[in-house]
């Protein structure tokens, strides 16, 4: 064969490749993929977001598809009252199986409400972050929840900036990041992350292959590990961590992560808070009715007591921040339930906010208790 054959072919192929691109970009072809139903046939309905098992890659965290999968993505059972629940590690329970983390709890005591009882499903994912349940709740509205319950705190509010050792943009935010630019666009929302993740122009260009291939790769690692985890027995969330050591075994530190610096800084509320009044537009699009729950926190005791709460936070600030939650939340309709002082020091776990089971279900009957008042 003549060289001129191997150019022709190699001319064919790279047409071929140019015409499948141009394609696949107009078609927006991969967030099309990322929706296929056939996920839920291949990752057991039980799973919680966080399947305790660590990949290496972000390819379990398509919301679409994972909610699909989860035990939400199944229809309504007559007499339930459906509840979503949204926040971090402290609410999913890194530590418990999932019978025993708060959704599970809430669901347990079976509260009826207008003659239904509740079944809460945890939606939550580690590490504190608005936007990121703000994404979460968009899809969850889509499975016919009766109320959205969302526990937040004050590590991701404190300021519109990376809190501590969380440099980098939130995963599930990375490989959802379709879904923030339309949030963010529809609401006006100016994070950081939302900053840093749309800095460049959303030109046709980048959505060549050669710049989205990663989405492909990802897809196709989604439908090969779903179906190992379809292979694997048990329930992939009733699983559990081994607890570090009791937070009251250590010294409170000289300083706390997040403090009060003069002049009223940080400023709050701030940029990130705005997600919070999102997240109630949505729900009241629906008809339903959203809890915002602030966290439970441990506080400490002994040199330093003074002046900071625990390792995370100096009293004046979350003092400050009590307070501007309240007034936020009344100024834009949101129902909000305190919880800051409910837990004894005892009753928390190797962080200011991871609870042990028991105290998990105390934090269950009060959202419980809120949920039957407000959505009567």
């Amino acid at each position: 064969m003549t060289s001129g054959y191997y150019v022709r072919v190699a001319g064919k192929a790279l047409a071929l490749f140019v015409a499948f691109d141009i394609l696949q970009a107009a078609a927006g072809l991969p967030g099309r993929l990322e929706t296929l139903s056939i996920y839920r046939h291949l990752v057991p309905p039980l799973a919680r977001m966080d399947i305790m098992r660590d990949y290496p890659s972000s390819v379990m965290w398509r919301l679409e598809p994972l909610l699909d999968a989860h035990q939400i993505g199944r229809p309504k059972e007559a007499g339930e009252f459906r509840v979503a629940v949204l926040g971090d590690s402290g609410s999913f329970d890194l530590f418990s199986p999932a019978r025993d983390a708060i959704p599970g709890r809430m669901s347990a005591l079976g509260t009826p409400i207008g003659g239904r009882r509740v079944r809460a499903y945890n939606l939550s994912y580690q590490t504190p972050n608005p936007l990121k349940d703000l994404v979460i709740e968009e899809h969850a509205l889509k499975r016919q929840p009766d109320a959205i319950v969302w526990f937040v705190t004050l590590y991701d509010l404190a300021a519109d900036a990376p809190p501590p050792f969380r440099e980098n943009v939130h995963l599930l935010l990375r490989v959802n990041r379709d879904d923030v630019r339309a949030l963010s666009e529809r609401f006006s929302l100016s994070t950081w992350e939302t900053r840093r993740l749309f800095a460049a122009p959303d030109r046709f260009w980048r959505r060549s292959v050669l710049f989205t291939g990663e989405r492909y790769r990802d897809f196709s690692l989604l439908l090969a590990r779903g179906a190992l985890d379809a292979l694997t027995p048990g329930d992939p969330s009733d699983t559990f961590r081994a607890r570090r050591p009791w937070i009251g075994s250590v010294p409170l530190p000289p300083a706390p992560l997040f403090d009060e610096r003069a002049g009223g800084e940080p400023a709050m509320p701030n940029a990130r808070w705005e997600t919070l009044a999102a997240g109630q537009a949505l729900a009241r699009e629906r008809g339903v009715p959203l809890l915002l729950v602030n966290d439970p926190i441990f506080r400490g005791s002994g040199p330093g007591a003074e002046h900071e709460y625990n390792s995370f936070y100096g009293r004046r600030l979350y003092d400050r921040y009590r307070a501007t939650l309240a007034r936020f939340c009344d100024a834009k309709g949101i129902a909000l339930l305190d919880l800051w002082d409910l837990l004894r020091p005892e009753e928390f776990g190797d962080t200011p906010q991871h609870y042990l089971p028991a105290a998990n279900a105390r934090v269950a009957r009060a959202v419980n208790e809120e949920l039957l008042r407000i959505a009567r």
